[in-house]
Order: structure tokens, then sequence, then C-alpha cells
């Protein structure tokens, strides 16, 4: 895959065999993002990102989010208060 490939798409990009569910979640207050580094011993090690995980069987994204958020900060967040902007594909380029 080149350097300039398309990684993320609004409709499901042709071929495309979604393997997992994720559901992640922006947390704004103010100006500022929350980032998680992630640990190193998980995929993408020690990189920094936005909070979220595989949906669970039987889960809504918001039900996930919620959970997740939960999990990874212990921070309560509430339905009502989460903007659902979409889905969006992501098609992670082969590594050799």
């Amino acid at each position: 895959m080149s350097l300039n490939a398309q990684l993320i798409f609004q409709s499901p990009p042709e071929n495309f065999n979604a393997k997992i569910e994720v559901a992640a979640c922006f947390i704004k207050v103010g100006d500022d993002v929350l980032f998680l580094k992630r640990l190193p011993h998980k995929s993408e090690g020690n990189c920094w990102g936005i909070p979220g995980g595989k949906l669970e069987k039987m889960e809504t994204a918001e039900e996930a989010v919620i959970r997740e958020i939960r999990e990874e900060t212990g921070l309560s967040l509430i339905e009502k208060s989460i903007k659902y902007f979409g889905k969006v594909y992501i098609r992670y380029p082969k590594i050799d």
C-alpha cells in the first residue's frame, strides 16, 4: 500500500471485510482532548490514542464507549452526554 493510500472511509470500501467492530470516543473539556498512552505489551504499544475498544456481543456502540471509558479511565459517562458522529471504516495497511 502506498503512503498516500486512503485508510479511512465513510462507507465500506470495495472488498471490505470487517474483522472487529470498535467504538471510540473523544473526551473534550474546554480546549483539551483526552489521549491515552497504550501499554507497551498491547498492539500499537506506547502509542497515544483516544479511549475505546471492541464491542462485546449484543453491545451497542454507545454502551461500549461508556464501558471502555470507565475501564480505561475510571470516568463515568452518561449516555445522553455522548454525541454520535457516525461510523467509519478503517483499512489498515499490511506491514511486511
